[in-house]
């Protein structure tokens, strides 16, 4: 097996991750604050829609490594994006 492509392997996996737990820090604050001020909706659910389709793309040519690892990102972006639907009505200019 080539060097290089398990070393761009290894980093394209932690890439994923790291995609994945950029999203936490949101996360906790839209649960500890009960708020979703200063966030946009709409980025929000462009990510989500950016990450299905790298999803989708993914599975169609049968890149497992990027489906699970967007399909990671996508879990934990989710979920922020349905605590900001769920708390918006928390924030003052809604």
């Amino acid at each position: 097996m080539n060097i290089l492509k398990v070393v761009v392997d290894i980093i394209f996996d932690f890439g994923l991750l790291i995609n994945g737990l950029l999203y936490l820090p949101q996360l906790i604050k839209i649960y500890q604050t009960k708020s979703t001020q200063g966030l946009s909706r709409l980025t929000f659910i462009g990510f989500n829609f950016i990450q299905i389709m790298f999803i989708l793309h993914g599975l169609l040519i049968r890149d497992f490594q990027l489906a699970i690892g967007m399909g990671f990102s996508e879990i934990i972006c989710g979920i922020a994006t349905i605590g900001l639907f769920i708390y918006r009505k928390n924030d003052a200019y809604n």
